[in-house]
């Protein structure tokens, strides 16, 4: 929703060009930023150090329904490879409603740990 253009602004980038960038900081969510055709990259280089807090979730090709992380569409190595402009301090490993939450997130984590390095 926070990407959903409202007369003519999107209310995620209107909060980002009318505050301060020394003092407010972002939390952004990855998934919800891919499926509403943002780069999350692109993103981190046009604010540099605003997004220290990250969710983290895949999706599946038609960008509906949620996966384990690694186990949808996202691209996460140049996400991650960015992480120092973006500011990133922490990130929170999410899937909502899953099936088997300890599936997903055994899943998710694994794939940090063995193809990111995280």
């Amino acid at each position: 929703m926070e990407f959903h253009a409202v007369d003519g602004k999107v209310p995620y980038d209107l909060l980002l060009s009318e505050t301060d960038a020394g003092n407010v900081k972002m939390e952004l969510d990855l998934a919800w930023a891919v499926k509403a055709g943002k780069n999350p990259v692109e993103m981190f280089k046009e604010h540099p150090g605003r997004f220290p807090l990250w969710h983290v979730k895949d999706l599946d090709a038609g960008r509906q329904n949620i996966q384990p992380v690694g186990g949808g569409t996202i691209d996460f190595k140049p996400i991650f490879a960015a992480a120092k402009s973006a500011g990133m301090q922490h990130f929170f490993v999410e899937h909502d409603m899953p099936k088997d939450a300890f599936a997903s997130i055994t899943a998710s984590m694994g794939y940090l740990k063995d193809k990111l390095m995280v």
